[in-house]
């Protein structure tokens, strides 16, 4: 066991400052191995997913399995504080990065794992025992489950006999299924987007895709090379919703994020309220949702809106009038003087009125209703 201890230390990436008699060369090329070691495990009993960070006190795995992990890198016990970083590399959504460092005792007098933290809940640092015998060695576990998507970073710092010794973590998080474009639903209610799976594990054939709202639901599927293609229709035409969640299901028990995707629509506007209450001499105003990138004027805030009211006694009546527009964070709103107040009372000759309106090649319809009759 001595002889072995003696070896790891100087054939491996000495940690500390201990003087192994490895070259730079040989120093790096074992960190580059490390790095490589850098191993993605699920949860033997469960799949850790975006929102079930797991908590530092929680004890997570035996000390018989934690020694059968990949070793992410060696801390040599010397009597000196060290920093060390470790790249993780890539895992997907909903994975857990596990692996563990190994702290070895190359003095001739015994050292103590005083104390080990972590800079956020996401990531676990444990150790079974804390006190090592000369020549020695404990493996702390090294486990980090991130909940959000791109690169993170984390560290550990382990206190050994009153010295510090700091594990920079690095790595990204990318989502295992990842649209290509936003789902553009034209004026007939239905659209289509391609998804990107990422994740060579999963069966492309047994994927299949769940919205998270009755407002839509899919079509049809079909299987492109490392793609899936949908077409997906939207059920309600009175609601504009910003982004639809798919939820992806595949055979056994394992669990996926919701894939969040844009929703553009082409051609078509909603107006709020639907029925504009107005009182004389008073300025109106609707607010708008859905394709009005389509209709924002490129060099004022005025439009010319046409204006069609359907009379009960039959016919119609119109006019253009000017309308001030104001973009807004979701939509865009549309102001129009008191005059049009007058028009309407005067060419409907009734206090509630149905109207068709158009800004250019789009419209919407609304109800006119007079307050002071």
């Amino acid at each position: 066991m001595t002889l072995l201890l003696k070896f790891i230390a100087l054939r491996t990436f000495d940690f500390g400052s201990y003087n192994t008699g490895a070259s730079d060369e040989q120093a790096s090329s074992c960190l580059l191995v490390f790095s490589c070691f850098a191993a993605i495990v699920g949860l033997s009993r469960n799949h850790v997913l975006g929102d079930e960070a797991i908590h530092k006190s929680e004890i997570v795995l035996s000390s018989e399995a934690v020694e059968k992990l990949p070793v992410y890198g060696r801390i040599m016990s010397n009597g000196e504080q060290s920093r060390h970083r470790l790249e993780l590399g890539t895992a997907f959504l909903g994975s857990v990065f596990q692996g563990r460092v190994v702290v070895i005792n190359s003095g001739e007098h015994g050292i103590r794992i005083e104390r080990i933290k972590s800079s956020c809940g996401c990531t676990i640092a444990q150790s079974s025992e804390r006190e090592i015998s000369p020549e020695g060695s404990q493996s702390v576990l090294i486990q980090v489950s991130r909940k959000g998507l791109g690169a993170f970073a984390e560290s550990v710092d382990v206190i050994i006999s009153g010295r510090q010794h700091t594990i920079e973590l690095k790595g990204r998080i990318q989502a295992p299924v990842w649209p290509q474009s936003e789902l553009v639903i034209g004026e007939d209610g239905e659209g289509e987007v391609t998804l990107e799976i990422r994740d060579g594990t999963i069966a492309l054939d047994s994927i299949s895709f769940e919205p998270d709202s009755d407002q839509f639901k899919i079509l049809e599927k079909r299987v492109l090379d490392d793609e899936v293609w949908l077409k997906i229709a939207r059920n309600d035409s009175g609601q504009f919703y910003e982004a639809i969640h798919l939820q992806p299901r595949v055979e056994g028990d394992r669990k996926f994020e919701p894939v969040s995707i844009r929703v553009k629509y082409e051609g078509v506007i909603r107006a709020v309220p639907k029925t504009l209450y107005i009182a004389a001499a008073r300025d109106l105003r609707f607010f708008l949702f859905g394709d009005v990138s389509s209709i924002i004027p490129k060099e004022n805030s005025r439009i010319d809106v046409f204006i069609e009211l359907k009379l009960k006694e039959g016919g119609t009546a119109s006019k253009t009038v000017e309308a001030k527009m104001t973009v807004l964070k979701q939509g865009v709103s549309l102001s129009f003087s008191s005059d049009l107040s007058d028009w309407i009372r005067d060419a409907s000759l009734s206090t509630d009125v149905e109207a068709k309106i158009s800004c250019g090649e789009i419209g919407f319809t609304a109800r006119f209703r007079f307050l002071d009759s």
